[in-house]
């Protein structure tokens, strides 16, 4: 069952993913500045900072169903728009309104398919199911980029598009031949009661859980946003960019792959707590390197550290929510994570315009760094509410 969810996931994303890239070196290709690509970066993320805990309400009422279809439209429509009006006339308002089209599908397939797996998982096995479904986003990060930029080189922007919009069409046409296997697995009742999600946040693990979710996240968008832009600056092709995305998201897909054994023996606050470690340091030493190899080898020990982080945060929010909001839960992260989205690309460019390269990467890793404290105090506190 988790295989199926896995796997019309997995297209769905590599629709989000490739896109990312495209827009990005499609929008630099047309003498777009820095503050440009982060905005349109930001666009992925801005309706999501206000749309995601109603998304989360409406699937814990409605069930997958509907969202899911949904995702695969907006995919579809945010893979067409630059393509139906690629004429120069129209600037760059058919990337942002790709990019919000493509923004809001992610949003709605991240808490959908966390709610599935979740729904699907037992509490015993939940880390390694969600650690599963994340190397499906992995394989789709580390794949699509890749292929992105090889057909960006070689056929130019309208096939990438092209290839990217069929990942969609893809995966909704696996997911229809699934759906009917995917009805047997026994949906939690949505609450009785409505409350306001802020209650949520004021639970100390719950609210810890999601700060240092946010932290990752603005790991993850640092990436993001400097892998195609520090690239292009240092004089790498589209191709090349595409191949340091993607070793990246080979190593989330290693170490989630590996996330099962580790999952034995490492709790999910210490798998946390290497997530931050790891990153902050590899953002300390990326700025000093602008060829390929010392590129690569940075970008892999990267993914390996933010790799582990997700799988952990969904199974602890999973199993911290109240019965019945999970999805709601899913919510409040995504709003917070969008929020990161939506804000830091913004700031990155302007910070970009300001100062030095280095700088950004420095105070980024510097507060990565910070948070440390936060996992291992918040570990206290979960392994103390469970003892009592």
């Amino acid at each position: 069952m988790i295989l199926r969810i896995i796997c019309f996931a997995m297209l769905l994303n590599a629709t989000f993913m490739s896109l990312r890239v495209i827009v990005s070196l499609d929008a630099l290709a047309d003498g777009a500045a820095p503050s440009d690509v982060g905005l349109l970066m930001a666009l992925l993320c801005f309706f999501p900072v206000f749309l995601a805990i109603p998304c989360g309400r409406w699937i814990d009422r409605m069930g997958y169903n509907r969202p899911v279809l949904l995702t695969a439209g907006l995919f579809m429509t945010a893979s067409a728009l630059p393509v139906i009006f690629s004429d120069p006339r129209f600037g760059l308002w058919p990337l942002y309104a790709g990019c919000v089209a493509n923004g809001l599908g992610s949003m709605i397939l991240a808490i959908s398919s966390n709610y599935l797996v979740g729904a699907a998982a037992s509490g015993g096995n939940r880390t390694q199911m969600f650690a599963w479904l994340t190397m499906g986003n992995s394989v789709a990060g580390l794949s699509s980029p890749i292929i992105a930029g090889h057909l960006i080189d070689a056929w130019g922007f309208s096939a990438a598009y092209a290839v990217s919009g069929a990942f969609s069409l893809t995966g909704l046409i696996v997911y229809l031949f699934t759906s009917r296997a995917l009805s047997r697995i026994k949906l939690p009742p949505p609450r009785k009661f409505a409350r306001h999600s802020t209650d949520l946040l004021k639970d100390p693990v719950m609210g810890r859980i999601l700060i240092v979710s946010a932290v990752v996240s603005m790991a993850w968008d640092l990436e993001t946003f400097m892998f195609p832009v520090y690239g292009h600056d240092a004089g790498l092709t589209a191709s090349e960019i595409g191949w340091l995305v993607g070793t990246f998201y080979a190593a989330t897909f290693l170490v989630r792959f590996a996330q099962s054994w580790l999952s034995r023996i490492f709790s999910d606050w210490h798998c946390l707590t290497f997530c931050l470690v790891v990153s902050g340091l590899c953002y300390i030493l990326f700025p000093n390197f602008n060829t390929m190899t010392p590129l690569l080898a940075i970008a892999f020990v990267l993914g390996l550290g933010l790799g582990v982080a997700n799988p952990s945060i969904l199974s602890l929010l999973q199993s911290h929510a109240p019965a019945g909001r999970a999805a709601e839960a899913f919510g409040i992260r995504s709003t917070l994570a969008n929020l990161t989205h939506f804000s830091l690309p913004l700031a990155y460019g302007t910070i970009l315009a300001a100062l030095s390269v280095a700088t950004l990467f420095y105070a980024c890793a510097g507060l990565i760094l910070a948070t440390v404290g936060l996992t291992v105090t918040v570990r206290e506190k979960a392994q103390a509410d469970s003892s009592e």
